[in-house]
């Protein structure tokens, strides 16, 4: 987990001060809260707030590393702030009140409590979304008396590679407008994080403010298996056979000499003999040997042991009977090992011809064209070549390789095209807008963003673009022959047809904390998603008076998914499950659910579109970089890959069906179906 703390050209500005405080725990009380954050802005700040931010960051550590749990640390801290905020109104400082913004987060692990107020902006940044997680407050109002600052607390947990990013006012609407916001989801580590902002340090040589961000680089080893590994500890044989050794050793009735008393031998110097020395010749030289003198071998002196004394003690001998107890089964158990895993072998060697059978029986029906059987056939033997071809056995090798071949015939017999570069349609790296979604309407694309108070439409005949400013920014949209719906969240619906707006219109919500997650429209009725509870609520149209009458289109009766993530209205609605499943209705009543026989198998679909046309889906899965075409049956037309495709979003098909175009990041490629 690491930690950056960005403030750009601070006391460049004597009414605006900001700043960033990372307390973190250093006693193990305070470790068991983890670290405590807090990022604020004051703005049109007098000289008697130049202290505020400090003082109130200090009152959050005293108090929050007092607490029992990171919850309760956290509301009670929290509750201390909103106090010392409340005295300062009696005292009559006052001047704070609506400039002030701060966000408070307390971080133990994964786990992440927050609070925050003012227009500061709390960000979950991940490769594929980016959500305002502070939005929830955006929606209440702080009571006047007594005052309440921060109101609630956020909980959740993260997943590795997920960035948390803390942006003050300013700096949020300029990432917002540029692409940073993109690129720093997309970034991994530490290092793609110093790059980028070192990359763009010019820019941000005008701006005044703090970027503060949290990247969950690495998942913690969970509680459980700390106390797993520490309740079984490692098998050690020497602390076993260690107390039986110190119990022989005690009781053997003699001394552990095993040094026998020797008589070293004697040994003489050599004698040396020379002879006379004669002028002009060298003298002789002769050596005789030493005599050495042997030990005899009744002179060695060997332990003795008893060993009658030594088996009477009773506890050395159930030491000893334990230790060949625990040999022998260790013995036996090296036995059954080599036995199993030779039976192991031989099993998974049999597995393997009889998957190379099936392999050879595919290959026949695809030669006698017929297709879904040989389909089908590959399909099955590639789930069952998956667990041998793991590991570096030759087994392993071998099943590597018979994996490829059914890989080949799959990627064939599924229809997918790989494509090396994708057709540009429109880039926004120069438009200074970063859309999140699109939609169709009347031959024009609408890009929107809930970030972004600014619509584009991109006229697909003439190629012209547009932009319109709005209040606050979409979060859906849906169009269908007579108009299209923009929804601006919680409630406000904005129609726009024959290339103006009509009035604003403020939609009666089924209840007080209903939340849409997906918009769909047909014949001027509009379909919303409910987030919770899976519910299709629909609503008449809104340039009709029956409007204001919502009500649940799905009978009570009816099964619903457990969590639907997208919905889509043709001549039936569909609901497009978590478990890539797609739920189909018919005049308030389940008829059927389809599930997508594709491969490869897919992991995580995020988007279900439909064609004007009515007889084609598109699904979107971002995770296996896709876009997957299949039937009102389900049945796959044409699966299009690309590695290009490493940030989609959205897709919708042309006018005439004959077309995708797809919005992956900033760019917009348009892919021929046919």
């Amino acid at each position: 987990m690491k930690i950056f703390e960005f403030r750009f050209n601070p006391n460049t500005r004597p009414d605006l001060i900001f700043d960033s405080f990372c307390y973190e725990p250093t006693t193990s009380q305070e470790k068991k809260l983890g670290g405590l954050y807090v990022v604020g802005e004051l703005k049109n700040a007098i000289p008697q707030n130049n202290r505020l931010l400090y003082n109130l960051g200090l009152l959050l550590k005293r108090e929050y590393f007092f607490g029992l749990s990171p919850d309760q640390a956290m509301r009670k801290a929290l509750k201390k702030a909103n106090d010392f905020l409340f005295d300062k109104t009696k005292m009559g400082n006052v001047s704070w009140l609506g400039n002030l913004s701060v966000a408070v987060l307390g971080l133990h692990n994964f786990e992440l409590n927050f609070s925050k107020d003012g227009k500061i902006k709390v960000l979950l940044a991940r490769p594929n979304q980016i959500t305002d997680l502070g939005k929830v407050f955006e929606t209440e109002e702080f009571e006047p008396y007594p005052l309440k600052i921060f109101t609630n607390v956020v909980s959740g947990s993260f997943l590795e590679n997920d960035k948390v990013l803390v942006l003050t006012e300013e700096i949020f609407e300029y990432f917002n407008k540029t692409d940073i916001l993109e690129r720093i989801a997309q970034a991994r580590t530490e290092k793609d994080v110093k790059e980028l902002f070192k990359a763009k340090e010019t820019e941000f040589s005008e701006l005044s403010g703090v970027c503060f961000l949290i990247l969950f680089s690495e998942k913690p080893v969970s509680k459980s298996q700390q106390i797993f590994k520490k309740g079984l500890p490692p098998f050690s044989l020497k602390q076993i056979l260690f107390p039986v050794y110190k119990s022989v050793k005690e009781r053997l009735s003699f001394r552990l000499n095993l040094r026998p008393k020797i008589k070293m031998p004697q040994l003489g110097l050599p004698r040396v003999k020379v002879s006379k020395i004669r002028p002009g010749k060298m003298p002789k030289i002769s050596f005789s040997r030493p005599k050495f003198s042997w030990p005899r071998f009744n002179e060695w002196k060997f332990p003795h042991f008893d060993f009658q004394s030594l088996w009477q003690n009773e506890k050395l001998k159930k030491n000893l009977i334990l230790v060949l107890s625990l040999i022998s089964f260790l013995i036996i158990g090296a036995l059954f090992s080599l036995k199993e895993e030779a039976t192991s072998q031989t099993k998974m060697r049999a597995q393997f011809l009889e998957i190379q059978n099936k392999v050879l029986e595919a290959q026949g029906q695809l030669s006698a064209n017929r297709q879904d059987k040989a389909n089908s056939a590959f399909k099955q033997a590639y789930k069952e070549i998956l667990p041998l071809a793991k590991g570096n056995t030759l087994l392993a090798k071998d099943a590597i390789t018979l994996k490829g071949t059914i890989e080949q015939n799959l990627a064939v017999l599924n229809r997918i095209e790989d494509i090396k570069d994708p057709k540009i349609a429109f880039d926004f790296n120069n438009e200074g807008f970063v859309p999140q979604r699109l939609s169709l309407y009347s031959g024009s694309l609408f890009f929107y963003s809930p970030y972004e108070k600014t619509l584009f439409k991109l006229s697909l005949g003439s190629g012209k673009s547009e932009k319109i400013n709005l209040e606050k920014g979409v979060s859906f949209a849906s169009g269908d022959n007579t108009s299209i719906y923009f929804f601006v969240a919680p409630d406000k619906i904005l129609p726009y047809r024959n290339g103006k707006f009509g009035d604003r219109i403020t939609i009666k919500l089924i209840g007080s904390k209903t939340q849409f997650s997906g918009l769909a429209s047909l014949e001027g009725s509009l379909y919303f998603l409910e987030k919770d509870t899976n519910e299709v609520i629909k609503y008449a149209s809104p340039l009709s008076e029956n409007y204001k009458n919502p009500y649940k289109w799905i009978f009570p009766t009816q099964k619903k998914p457990r969590q639907a993530k997208a919905i889509e209205v043709t001549d039936k609605i569909s609901l497009l499950s978590s478990d890539n499943t797609l739920w189909q209705y018919q005049q308030g009543r389940f008829e059927k659910t389809i599930s997508f026989d594709i491969f490869p198998l897919l992991e995580r679909l995020t988007k279900v579109s439909a064609s004007p046309l009515f007889d084609k889906l598109v699904l979107l899965e971002p995770s296996q970089k896709r876009v997957v075409v299949v039937d009102s049956s389900g049945l796959v037309l044409k699966q299009f890959k690309s590695e290009k495709f490493n940030n989609l979003k959205d897709v919708v098909f042309s006018p005439d069906g004959k077309f995708l175009y797809i919005l992956n990041g900033l760019v917009v490629y348009k892919v021929s179906i046919f």
